[in-house]
Parts: structure tokens; sequence; C-alpha cells
């Protein structure tokens, strides 16, 4: 009797995927999605803060060739035009220049050059129609001896007159020329917690005011330790337009609350030249400083005190 030969098992497949397999698939693409989230983020931020400099580059050589044209650098106020305004020849918007002299300043556009791509509130805000610029030029580390700015030692010396290079003992490659300063929010507040990331954007009332050559220090202890609710009200002593005649300076190290340096009282307005007006940005970690010379780097947020102050200054003898 023979016997049939013994047929193959048939393998049994089954379709789709387990429940534990499922949970490993979702696992890898979360940690894939955990790992690549903020390369892309900071792969972009990068990329902003490559353009800001870039910014700051062109910024750069529009000081030079008015220095060029003029024997000094436009850091006096001209026919009622702040710096920025002043550099507008020079970044090919000569028609826009012209139109500001004339005094046609309503609905003033934004210039993409003098805006820093990581601030959104630059974007969304338009000063009242005059501009705005993420970059101001530095007033130096000490205050001026009267409204017209003058006595300051920073890249701007004087508020009515152009500084020279011969007035830069310290160096053009050791000076700073302009740094960034973010924008106020169009929908600003009138209460911000001191500690919010949004407080650098604004200037705070302190307890008392110092406001005299030789206080600087007095100020800058005042608003660490004694600032108060800010105030909306002066509004063009943050606003960075082509027309108000705004900088910022170096007695406070980057990315810190400013302050308006004094109680909120009816005086306010007559110190507000002498206001606390650090540099500020969103770029992580620090800011971008344009030297005299043309070149442009990074600053952290924690650079020494001392050092930020030297190289506010243009005449400090400094070695930094």
């Amino acid at each position: 009797m023979e016997c049939s030969p013994r047929r193959p098992l048939k393998r049994v497949t089954r379709s789709g995927i387990s429940l534990i397999e499922l949970m490993v698939v979702i696992g890898v693409i979360g940690l894939l999605l955990a790992i690549l989230l903020p390369a892309l983020g900071s792969a972009r931020e990068s990329a902003r803060r490559t353009s800001c400099m870039n910014n700051l580059r062109q910024a750069g050589a529009a000081v030079a060739n008015f220095s060029e044209a003029y024997g000094a650098f436009p850091t006096g106020r001209q026919s009622g035009l702040s710096g920025p305004a002043l550099l507008l020849p020079y970044l090919e918007h000569r028609e826009l220049f012209e139109l500001l002299i004339k005094g046609q300043r309503g609905g003033t556009p934004l210039i993409s050059s003098l805006c820093c791509p990581s601030d959104p509130e630059i974007w969304a805000n338009n000063s009242a129609g005059e501009g705005d610029s993420s970059y101001l030029f530095c007033n130096g580390t000490k205050f001026p001896t009267n409204p017209l700015l003058e006595g300051l030692n920073g890249f701007v010396s004087n508020g009515l007159k152009h500084t020279r290079p011969s007035d830069i003992t310290d160096g053009l490659s050791n000076t700073v020329a302009m740094s960034e300063r973010r924008s106020l929010p169009r929908d600003y507040q009138t209460d911000v917690p001191v500690d919010s990331p949004q407080a650098v954007q604004y200037l705070w009332w302190t307890d008392n005011r110092f406001h005299l050559p030789g206080q600087e220090d007095n100020a800058a202890q005042q608003a660490k330790s004694n600032r108060r609710t800010n105030s909306p009200r002066l509004w063009t002593t943050l606003c960075a337009s082509y027309v108000p005649f705004v900088q910022y300076d170096h007695i406070l190290p980057p990315n810190v609350p400013g302050s308006h340096n004094g109680p909120e009282d009816m005086d306010s307005t007559r110190y507000s030249y002498v206001s606390l007006v650090p540099a500020s940005s969103l770029h992580k970690g620090g800011i971008n400083s344009l030297f005299v010379d043309g070149s442009v780097r990074f600053h952290s947020s924690d650079v020494d005190l001392s050092v930020w102050r030297a190289l506010g200054s243009r005449n400090g003898g400094e070695t930094y």
C-alpha cells in the first residue's frame, strides 16, 4: 500500500500590525520629531540671525559711504531726521529720504534692511506710519549734559553734530556704532510682569532719578533693583522711527529691562533724554552689533559689563 506524500503545511499570514508594533512605530516617529523639530527651529533662527547680520553690514556700508561724502558719520540730527533716515539714500531709498526731508512722513514704509527678521513686532507695528528701525546708534556710557545730547561718549557724541572719525580715539574696530533694539508691541500693555520676556521691550519707572553725568552707576542700580510698572505714555522714547532721535546705550548689559530713570510724575519728560535704553533682540543668547569699521559681531547677553561699556565708548582708552 503506497503512502501519499505529506502535503506541506501552509503558512498562515496575517494582515495589519499588532498593537505593540504600532506603539513602537509611534514611539520612533515621536522620537524623530523630538530630535528634528528643535533642530529645524534652531536652523531657522540661525538663518534669521545671519540675515540680521547682513542687514547691519549693509548699514555699515551706508555709514561708510556717508562718511566718505561728508567727512563725518551720520550721528547728529539733520533736517529733523534721525540716523537711520540719513542712511536711506545709501540703502537705495533716496526717494523716500527726499519725501522725509520735505516733511511728507505719513505712511512711511518699513525698510526690510532696517528690520530684524527675528522680531515680529517691528513688522506688525509701523510706529504711526513713520517707519521703524531695529538698529539704533550707540550713545555710549555717559549721560548727556543737556537735552541736545551734548557730552556723549559713544558713536553719537552730540545730538546736533556728526561724529568725525578722528573723534573715535579707541579705534574704529573697538567701538560699536549700532546694535539691535526690540520694537514695542502694537498692542502694548500697561502692566507687564517684570520677570516676563516682554519686560525688555519697555522702559520702567524707578524710585529715584539720577540724571547728571557721573550718576550712571546709580541709575543702573535703580534699573536693576527698583523697577516699577511701566507706562506707555512716553511712546516716542521707545520708538525707533526715522524721525524721533532715539538711540540706545551701554550703561546696562544687553537684554535686560531699561528704565525711564525716575518716578512717574509730571516732570518725567524733562529727563527722558537720560532714559536707560539697553540693546535687546530675540536672537537666542545675545544681540548683533555693528562696529564703526563695518564689522558685525554677536555679543552674548552675559557679556562682562566692563567689556560691554568699553565697546560702547569711543574715547575711553580701554584695551578690550
